[in-house]
């Protein structure tokens, strides 16, 4: 991947937060209803299957109980904690979210995971970042860290 959850940890390391995902409400779901271990389903990178899993689990859902419910799931779960990092922010509603939160949103580019959602939602997420990442592969991830904590602080 583009490196977001080494990036997440490192900045969580950094400023002393938690790193917290989406679709955790999702990894959680699954592992009640059927057997299956959270650290499975958060194994990096993730692997085809578990995120295949994911995707057909959550996205019918989110159909069923509206765009916005694993979201109101996150939000119900984490209402207690002032901050936080996430590093698997994927959908227009998760934006939409940490607007309304006050969140800083960094994107980090790299190719497109088709996968997961549309290429026109990853496109707003970039569009409406508050700051863009465009990270080659020839630094390193905590030189990157260092940017990225400077770069909001400006």
């Amino acid at each position: 991947g583009a490196g977001k959850s080494t990036l997440a940890r490192l900045l969580s390391e950094m400023l002393n937060l938690p790193v917290l995902a989406f679709a955790d409400m999702v990894r959680h779901d699954i592992a009640e209803k059927y057997n299956y271990s959270l650290e499975e389903l958060r194994k990096k990178p993730t692997p085809p299957e578990i995120r295949e899993l994911l995707r057909n689990h959550g996205q019918p859902i989110k159909k069923q109980k509206g765009e916005d419910y694993w979201v109101k799931m996150f939000q119900k779960n984490h209402s207690h904690r002032k901050s936080y990092i996430v590093d698997d922010m994927r959908f227009k509603v998760e934006l939409e979210y940490a607007r309304k939160e006050s969140g800083i949103v960094i994107f980090l580019h790299s190719d497109y995971d088709s996968k997961v959602s549309t290429f026109e939602e990853l496109d707003y997420i970039r569009d409406n970042s508050d700051l863009l990442i465009n990270a080659p592969k020839s630094i390193k991830p905590l030189e990157l860290a260092k940017r990225v904590i400077l770069d909001i602080a400006r």
